[in-house]
């Protein structure tokens, strides 16, 4: 066991968390076996804490750690969507000025989705209005209700 007043070899960790970023399986939530679940479960807080250790010992700028984490999944595409959203989720401990919003499969955001505590339907008319009531109503829908 290292002892406190051990150097710690930051390349080392990097290289480590990096190695875990790739191998992590961000599909586990899609899968129904509990090995897959768990196996997930101990991989996310490995990552957990080797970010902890580079951002909080080491000192590592965690938006730059991020960006690198990013780059290395830049393909368009539902996987790589997928992942990116899941990295960041890893560094939301560490506050940034923006991370950007997290899409949901459709596209849009929770703020997109969810307006006090209710789940907003979306149209894709975009001709939309507030009623008597404070609520969001399509012009094109309504009309096409109506009749």
């Amino acid at each position: 066991m290292m002892s406190m007043t051990q150097e710690i070899d930051q390349n080392v960790i990097h290289d480590e968390f990096i190695r875990l970023i790739k191998a992590h399986d961000y599909s586990y939530m899609y899968s129904e076996d509990n090995d897959v679940w768990a196996k997930a479960k101990a991989s996310m807080n490995s990552i957990g804490s080797m970010l902890g250790v580079l951002v909080g010992v080491c000192r590592i700028d965690p938006k730059e750690l991020l960006d690198e984490c990013l780059g290395m999944y830049t393909n368009e595409g539902d996987y790589h969507n997928l992942v990116r959203s899941e990295i960041k989720r890893f560094f939301k401990p560490y506050e940034f000025e923006d991370l950007g919003p997290e899409y949901d499969s459709a596209g849009f955001t929770e703020e997109d989705r969810i307006v006090d505590g209710q789940y907003r339907v979306i149209c894709e008319h975009s001709f939309v209005d507030v009623n008597n009531d404070g609520l969001e109503q399509c012009r094109f829908c309504n009309e096409q209700n109506k009749n």
